[in-house]
């Protein structure tokens, strides 16, 4: 980031003319106009990259990527089918595709199991990063290769689960299981 304040021309200038009156007003006058210029390129420099991007820089980045935003996104979601699409990259481990998964749910919000067997590779996404279901399934028909099948699911919670959370029946009776299947938890 680009930081600049008024007293920054000051210091560029000989000790004797600092203390002219027209040379201080004439700094503070320049200073105005400089801040916004500095401020202008600290605005051009954060649409660089999606984490730091406005709604101008993540639109600007899915026009380059040819991605067509759903009008119901929030500009954080926009940011993430963004961050997926420049993450394209085949991986050619195990290891690089937990990693890139870990970047797109989360730490501990996947498990992933390939049964080398079957050609089958099963990824779970955990309900806290369901909204990247979507995301996540089109970026896994991209980087795995053909021959394996891939089956996703969401980790609903089990009543294993649900037990071990010790809830009394008095707060769960207005809740169907549905409603305990597919709700998020404080582990």
């Amino acid at each position: 980031m680009v930081e600049y304040d008024e007293n920054t021309l000051i210091g560029y200038l000989p000790a004797i003319v600092t203390e002219i009156a027209e040379f201080q007003y004439l700094l503070k006058a320049q200073g105005v106009e400089l801040k916004g210029v500095f401020d202008g390129i600290s605005r051009v420099l954060d649409q660089q990259f999606v984490e730091s991007s406005s709604e101008y820089g993540v639109g600007r980045w899915e026009s380059i990527l040819g991605i067509s935003p759903k009008e119901s996104l929030s500009l954080d979601e926009r940011k993430f089918t963004v961050f997926t699409r420049l993450n394209e990259k085949l991986p050619y481990t195990m290891r690089t595709l937990r990693e890139k998964l870990e970047i797109l749910c989360g730490k501990n919000n996947f498990e992933v199991e390939l049964i080398n067997d079957a050609f089958t590779l099963n990824v779970s996404v955990a309900l806290s990063a369901r909204s990247n279901f979507n995301d996540v399934k089109d970026i896994l028909e991209k980087l795995v290769p053909a021959n394996l099948v891939v089956n996703m699911r969401l980790m609903y919670n089990t009543w294993g689960k649900i037990c071990g959370l010790r809830l009394t029946w008095e707060s769960l009776r207005n809740r169907t299981w549905n409603d305990l299947k597919q709700g998020e938890f404080d582990s």
